[in-house]
């Protein structure tokens, strides 16, 4: 039997194509990046005012994350926070997953993907 996991879930940038996309992850990465937020160099509450890069290496029970600060700060651009704005929260989002959760038994459920799928939610691919 699988152990369940802890998952988190914001809304990045993917500076690689400009998209905004909802990005999981797990507590390793999490645990990097709460240090980042208590560093007194690198500290923020919510969002922060430089770019992280995330890193993976490995597969498998191998896989390792390193999540990297940028040296500068990159300010958000109105038409980014606009996008941002545009998406559901991460509560709706939640919320959508639960309730296909209750539904899970049911035949013809629709899967958490295919409910994203429907918000038209892209998501970062690992």
């Amino acid at each position: 039997e699988e152990k369940p996991k802890l998952r988190y879930m914001t809304w990045v940038i993917d500076r690689t194509d400009g998209e905004i996309k909802l990005y999981e992850f797990g507590h390793s990465i999490f645990k990097q990046l709460v240090a980042l937020a208590k560093d007194p160099d690198y500290a923020f509450e919510y969002t922060p005012d430089y770019d992280i890069t995330i890193t993976r290496s490995g597969s498998g029970m191998d896989t390792e994350y390193s999540v990297v600060a940028a040296r500068s700060n990159t300010p958000l651009t109105e038409e980014e926070k606009t996008k941002i704005e545009e998406n559901p929260s991460i509560g709706e989002i939640l919320a959508k997953r639960l309730e296909a959760l209750k539904d899970v038994e049911t035949e013809f459920s629709p899967s958490f993907k295919e409910q994203l799928d429907e918000l038209e939610v892209p998501t970062v691919e690992e």
